[in-house]
């Protein structure tokens, strides 16, 4: 059985979303990745909490909404992110990634951050359009 408590005992949300890719800055806050957010409305620490869309729970349900897996799986995928020994790894045992899966992790965690930097480059474009068709453009909207 694995040892929840344990988990949560030893990794704080925080340092979860951090090791995801998901910064977050010196008071706590972070974009929350489970809603359209543009702004840092998740407060991460022990656990997490949304202000936007009222997302909240612990690290392994952070883990689980996050990569879309059971609970059970976010704990297996916590503890051997995290290098925690489970309390009865004869049951679930942890295998080590391979080459390839290190590669498509590091690639997925790239595409994230492309896509996160040209959202917001979308999202500060927007003041720059014009406002009737016929209006001119915007030297730096062009």
């Amino acid at each position: 059985m694995i040892n929840y408590a344990k988990l949560k005992k030893a990794i704080s949300t925080r340092q979860a979303a951090e090791s995801f890719g998901i910064p977050v800055n010196p008071h706590g806050m972070a974009v929350c990745p489970f809603h359209n957010d543009h702004s840092p409305s998740m407060k991460a620490d022990d656990n997490f909490y949304c202000f936007g869309c009222g997302a909240t729970g612990d690290v392994i349900t952070f883990t689980s909404r996050f990569f879309g897996i059971t609970p059970a799986s976010a704990a297996r995928k916590l503890a051997m992110d995290f290098g925690i020994s489970l309390e009865d790894e004869s049951e679930y045992p942890i295998l080590p990634k391979s080459q390839a899966q290190l590669q498509f992790e590091t690639w997925v965690h790239e595409a994230l951050n492309i896509l996160r930097a040209y959202n917001q480059l979308l999202y500060e474009w927007k003041f720059l359009a014009p406002d009737n068709p016929g209006e001119d453009f915007h030297f730096l909207f062009v």
